[in-house]
């Protein structure tokens, strides 16, 4: 897995590709999966090993509609989090200094996977996001604003309205 320390990387913005979406299975908790089973049915959950996985159908997450997910008041801690990975220790005794991260009076590592299109491309500053990511991960909050895409159709306009001028103004 191509994880990059977070100090490594500048920016990030979701661009609501959906690529994620058709990647990765994605884990869940097992609250996380008895709550969408109750909401959704005992079909969209798989077991691997003993562990639950939002199902997949043609190769993709069931919940996946077009690009976006359907489920956003629903959506997995996993999902919330991507491309984002919090980890308690580094993941490599190289990346003490460039994956650590000081939130309140914890310290944690984080990773972002370099897979993600919006890696380096998005217009909102790495160190911005961080805060929520944490928080998400920790479970202190549920509600996303940085981290993933949200379903309005108007913020993605924005964002790619944003992105278009900053890109329009590094070129000229």
């Amino acid at each position: 897995m191509p994880l990059i320390p977070w100090k490594l990387v500048t920016t990030w913005s979701c661009f609501a590709c959906g690529k994620c979406c058709r990647k990765f299975k994605v884990p869940l908790s097992l609250s996380e999966a008895q709550k969408l089973m109750e909401k959704y049915g005992s079909n969209v959950i798989e077991f691997e090993r003993g562990i639950p996985y939002l199902k997949r159908k043609g190769g993709t997450c069931i919940f996946q509609d077009g690009n976006i997910c359907s489920i956003q008041e629903d959506k997995p801690t996993a999902c919330k989090l991507w491309p984002f990975y919090v980890k308690k220790a580094p993941l490599h005794p190289n990346d003490f200094f460039s994956a650590h991260y000081r939130y309140k009076d914890k310290v944690f590592y984080i990773y972002v996977h370099s897979w993600c299109t919006g890696v380096n491309k998005g217009v909102i500053p790495i160190h911005k996001i961080l805060p929520e990511v944490v928080s998400l991960y920790l479970g202190e909050q549920t509600s996303q604003i940085f981290t993933t895409s949200t379903f309005h159709p108007e913020d993605l306009l924005i964002n790619i309205i944003t992105t278009t001028k900053l890109v329009t103004n590094k070129i000229l």
